[in-house]
């Protein structure tokens, strides 16, 4: 694989960005108190209790999708997870409970491909 040019579709049991369903969600904060890292916060929204995710301390081991009583969490095969600040990687409920982005594989040209340095140091278009 050549990525980014190239993508890779996960595998079905991929374990990605988790997805939060709010009609489900209890806000027992079983999920919370599982988390190794202690990436997830039960916090208010719309005066009901829901899970906050910091990605950025997200070890994706499953462990929150596996114990809460509701399902009301799940993997998706997305991925790509990146911000500029930490900040960025906290998903609130709202956020969490956003679909997935779909997986397309992805067509990238590169314009004015430098021979020396290689792909990815010319134009992207």
């Amino acid at each position: 694989m050549k990525y980014p040019f190239e993508v890779l579709k996960p595998a079905e049991r991929y374990r990605g960005r988790i997805q939060l369903d709010m009609e489900r969600c209890i806000g027992c904060g079983v999920c919370s108190f599982i988390c190794p890292n202690r990436a997830i916060t039960i916090v208010e929204e719309d005066g009901r209790r829901y899970p906050q995710l910091d990605f950025g301390r997200c070890c994706f081991c499953g462990f929150c999708v596996e114990y809460c009583p509701r399902a009301a969490l799940k993997h998706t095969e997305e991925y790509e997870i990146s911000a500029y600040t930490k900040e960025e990687l906290i998903y609130g409920p709202k956020r969490l409970a956003e679909p997935p982005k779909p997986f397309e594989r992805r067509v990238v040209t590169v314009k004015g491909l430098d021979s020396k340095l290689g792909p990815g140091h010319g134009e992207v278009s």
